[in-house]
């Protein structure tokens, strides 16, 4: 098309099309600008994304915005290579933004629309979510009563495998979570077990439902809470504080925790089985776990019992769930300082392990309890309780999640700020321990 007035091709103007992200603001494709690199993230045209990327990757780069990931694949995907090629990034979020401009730099900008991820040369530990994923496929294999419900979380929650290979057997709700647990509630009432899995803050939405369609019922539906606990940076929203605190108060509930992929297999194993009639909570973090090898032989863990991991002198640590590991470093570290704490991975908040309680209330003054999870209410609330109800006298000093919102950060950060981390389990251990130390100081 020429300007008439002039004789001249005017300036070709941008190209959009209009749409609706998921967070729906107005969102639009970006058209052609030859002769600057193009980078492709999801957002929407004049987001705090789009500006923050524009302002770190330079005006000689082009920042396309599209209303979805796929869409970003999809852009990358029909760009020519004579035209430049486009980068396609997979977060909108500015902080995810920037660690990429690597790729920027170090490659030809070649058209894949692949996304990169991180490569190792050693094997690492799964993503708890996968060890359940691959886990309940192994146990509905033999066992098909089993079932698996989770609302619009197939990928996080990794039940994805099993609609795949199962599509008869698991299912994706949708954005319910009270239907989620009234039809496990109903499966329940077939005989049939089903693992109901639903991020630990957004079962708050379904509480009702568990006290009313689940366990006054006494169904033993088993509730896979993923992400409980800290989750990084997604916020206050999305931490999984609350669930060891408002599933505690429910009679009859079972509530447990992994250290680790073997015994998140082994708590699965143990809450399918016929024997078990009670509703059945398995608690565990975003992430990843400990162990590269982690598919081990399956076996049942009698309900309430709890593990000693090492004997000690003067002071023990309670640990329930992931942070264990780091109750494990830390005791680690202090070996050179001459503090031994005596350690154990108590797996259950209720029923508590009494026979262990016993024994550490017997043996040790000093206690120290370590959970992922808000400590009003929390773990380290049901073995004080059991400490005034047996009239035993101890100094407990309780690691969580204290009783404030905890704002965004990296898992490190945020354990650290909370102060349950290797480094902060240490710190408490040599406060209760200070007089000896000092004594030892001294000599």
């Amino acid at each position: 098309m020429v300007d008439k007035k002039k004789g001249k091709k005017p300036i070709q103007k941008r190209r959009t099309g209009s749409g609706r992200g998921s967070n729906g603001a107005a969102v639009s494709m970006a058209g052609e600008s030859p002769g600057k690199t193009r980078i492709a993230i999801q957002g929407y045209e004049g987001s705090f994304h789009q500006m923050v990327a524009q302002l770190f990757f330079g005006k000689n780069v082009e920042v396309i915005t599209c209303p979805s990931f796929r869409d970003v694949i999809r852009i990358a995907s029909s760009k020519k290579e004579s035209d430049g090629g486009v980068m396609a990034i997979e977060n909108s979020i500015a902080g995810s933004i920037l660690p990429n401009y690597n790729l920027l730099q170090n490659s030809s900008l070649k058209i894949t629309g692949e996304i990169f991820k991180k490569k190792f040369d050693i094997p690492q530990p799964p993503k708890y979510q996968d060890v359940f994923g691959y886990t309940i496929i192994e146990l509905a294999e033999k066992n098909d009563k089993i079932f698996g419900i989770t609302p619009a979380m197939p990928s996080g929650s990794s039940l994805k495998y099993m609609m795949e290979q199962m599509p008869n057997r698991a299912f994706d709700v949708g954005i319910t979570e009270q239907h989620a647990v009234t039809l496990s509630a109903g499966m329940a009432t077939q005989g049939l077990k089903v693992f109901c899995n639903i991020y630990s803050s957004f079962m708050q939405r379904a509480y009702d439902q568990v006290v009313h369609d689940v366990a006054i019922q006494k169904l033993p539906v088993i509730f896979c809470l993923d992400r409980a606990g800290l989750v990084g940076e997604d916020g206050p929203t999305h931490h999984g504080a609350y669930d060891i605190a408002y599933m505690r108060c429910v009679p009859g509930m079972v509530i447990s925790a992994p250290m680790n992929e073997s015994e998140l297999r082994n708590l699965m194993y143990t809450a399918q089985l016929d024997k078990t009639v009670d509703p059945f909570v398995i608690r565990y973090p975003r992430g990843e776990g400990v162990m590269p090898k982690w598919r081990t032989e399956m076996k049942e863990i009698k309900i309430g019992t709890g593990r000693k991991l090492k004997d000690g002198k003067d002071i023990a640590i309670l640990s329930i769930g992931h942070p264990g590991n780091f109750a494990a470093a830390a005791i680690r570290d202090l070996k050179d300082e001459g503090l031994n704490p005596a350690h154990y991975d108590m797996r259950f908040a209720k029923p508590l392990d009494e026979e262990i309680l016993h024994e550490v209330f017997g043996k040790y003054d000093k206690i120290i309890t370590v959970e992922d999870g808000t400590i009003t209410g929390g773990f380290g609330t049901a073995v004080a309780e059991f400490m005034i109800a047996h009239k035993y006298a101890a100094t407990i000093k309780m690691l969580g999640i204290p009783d404030h919102y905890i704002e965004h950060g990296s898992l490190k950060e945020l354990h650290r700020e909370c102060g349950y981390d290797a480094n902060g389990i240490a710190d408490a251990v040599r406060e209760m321990m200070r007089e000896k130390i000092s004594v030892t100081e001294k000599v």
